[in-house]
């Protein structure tokens, strides 16, 4: 109900707080950006058409703003120093692969995930396909499901 029609708004964006491992002075932020299946009209520079362009966007929008408002209207304060990942959901079509190369993305330990650090804005990303997705929750989730299913 809050959202004005044209707001641009990320897919999903977590934040928490890191207590693990003693890590008390930190804060992390992960952006999900999801694209619809089979696109292949990505270009390069265009927010529109450029996921990568929309997670940083997404991410200077939130940093600028020293944090964001939750769903339930209370402030999430990006208070300490955070830690950034951006995960791109996509099919690996063409034309995405052409933007992610623009952008310096690499994919020589795994053909299938393209990644990059981007040092200007401190932000590992990630681009992975959507049969890649379902592939690797497979594989971790097959011992837990053996386990528990007795198989």
């Amino acid at each position: 109900g809050r959202r004005s029609k044209g707001d641009k708004i990320t897919d999903i964006a977590f934040f928490d707080e890191s207590l693990v491992l003693g890590d008390s002075d930190g804060t992390t932020i992960t952006i999900v950006e999801f694209k619809k299946p089979s696109r292949n009209d990505y270009r390069f520079g265009n927010e529109k058409s450029d996921p990568v362009e929309q997670v940083l966007n997404t991410l200077e929008q939130a940093t600028a703003a020293g944090g964001i408002n939750r769903t339930d209207g209370t402030h999430f304060s990006f208070a300490n120093p955070i830690k950034r990942f951006a995960y791109i959901i996509a099919d690996h079509t063409e034309s995405l692969v052409k933007v992610l190369r623009r952008h310096d993305f690499q994919n020589e330990w795994n053909p299938k995930i393209y990644f990059r650090f981007r040092d200007n804005e401190q932000i590992y990303i990630q681009a992975i396909g959507y049969d890649t997705l379902v592939e690797n929750a497979k594989k971790r989730n097959q011992a837990f499901f053996s386990v528990l299913l007795g198989e």
